[in-house]
């Protein structure tokens, strides 16, 4: 059953996008897949042959559960053999999709294999109830993102019940996640496309797009309190919105005459920060200082203080704030992320000394540990208040 190029291409591209939107692999290892099954004169492979393809290293869908899903879902046949009693010589044929099939998940080939883990989920909430057939279309990609759709479901069930105040991506990723990285598309194509999959969108999540504009300080109304400088960008358009549209000059506690987004590092720029201040015609002689509590929040503190002339002082309020909410967490389950490589920072215990003493020792754990406890953990509607 020879075939030409234009065949194999067309086989090759069908397979790679069910591997990826239906087995939910990694592009990487789809596009691998896909190309070792259809690259060859015929579509037939041995049993030995085709487990050692499907071995190729990945964390997620194991080699013999994704053999089980290609069989039950007939993109491979028994030619020779017998499933009773399986040899390394059994010869299987070879059946790509249509491309129409491979993108609606192939939900028309029959019933869906099912993972172990996801036959006992037993979902809380009606939105990702009424979208069971969707998930068990996907049985590989759910299967990877298990644990964080039992979070998620667990936040929507609650939702439902008292529908949360609107935060940002960043905010409401770490409220649900312990992550505030885990909504980005960036990082994890696989739980992304589930997302998708099942139609989870900012609506679902009560999130706020408060768009972002390419200012490096805003300065909401003449004032004589000092400027905070923001680690975090989801952070500085948070405070932006909270000085500006809702006209607050207060927050937590501590007056504010503006922010500047210190983008990470930076800040750490020599005279970048003096220059920003001058630009926008600040009189004081000093700013307050807000980032993660984590092991590159304390360097950047640490290295712009070297490299700028104004003074830098760390804005007590918000730390203490972080502190208390992460305490929070910890009582209801959540454990602190972790942060790894990051070296560790000079004048560590310098810098926590200015911290208030409610905050200092978990601050100074979380740290050594190589721990984070992100900006974001205080969202949108604590810092309104």
């Amino acid at each position: 059953m020879g075939y030409g190029t234009r065949e194999r291409i067309e086989a090759e591209r069908a397979l790679f996008e069910w591997l990826q939107d239906t087995a939910g692999l990694p592009g990487g290892r789809a596009h691998g897949i896909a190309n070792a099954l259809s690259n060859r004169s015929q579509l037939i492979i041995k049993r030995k042959a085709l487990l050692n393809i499907l071995k190729a290293p990945d964390k997620g869908a194991r080699a013999p559960e994704l053999f089980e899903v290609l069989l039950d879902r007939k993109i491979i046949a028994l030619e020779r053999g017998d499933l009773r009693h399986p040899g390394p010589n059994d010869i299987f044929t070879i059946h790509p999709p249509s491309l129409d099939e491979a993108k609606d998940g192939a939900s028309r080939q029959g019933d869906s294999h099912q993972t172990p883990r996801l036959s006992a989920f037993r979902p809380a909430s009606q939105f990702i109830g009424s979208r069971m057939h969707r998930l068990t279309d996907a049985p590989l990609q759910t299967e990877r993102n298990i644990d964080r759709l039992r979070m998620l479901d667990s936040w929507l069930a609650q939702a439902e019940t008292h529908p949360p105040i609107a935060a940002t991506l960043n905010q409401r990723a770490y409220e649900i996640f312990n992550d505030e990285k885990a909504l980005s598309e960036h990082l994890d194509g696989s739980f992304g496309r589930l997302l998708k999959r099942i139609g989870v969108d900012n609506e679902t999540l009560h999130i706020i797009n408060l768009d972002r504009q390419r200012l490096e300080a805003f300065i909401p109304h003449d004032s004589a309190a000092p400027i905070l400088v923001v680690e975090n960008g989801d952070t500085y358009e948070s405070l932006k919105y909270v000085l500006g549209e809702a006209g607050r000059g207060r927050v937590l506690g501590q007056q504010l005459g503006g922010i500047v987004y210190g983008a990470g590092g930076a800040v750490c720029t020599p005279g970048l920060l003096d220059e920003t201040l001058a630009g926008v015609n600040y009189r004081k002689d000093h700013v307050l200082y807000w980032g993660d509590i984590d092991r590159s929040g304390v360097a950047e503190v640490s290295h712009a203080r070297e490299v700028c002339n104004v003074s830098i002082r760390l804005a007590k309020p918000f730390y203490r704030k972080m502190v208390q909410l992460q305490k929070e967490r910890l009582r209801m389950g959540f454990e602190i992320e972790m942060a790894p490589r990051q070296s560790f920072p000079e004048h560590l215990d310098e810098i926590s000394r200015e911290v208030p003493l409610f905050a200092r020792w978990m601050l100074l754990q979380t740290i050594r540990e190589g721990k984070r406890i992100p900006q974001e953990i205080i969202p949108l509607e604590v810092l309104l208040e």
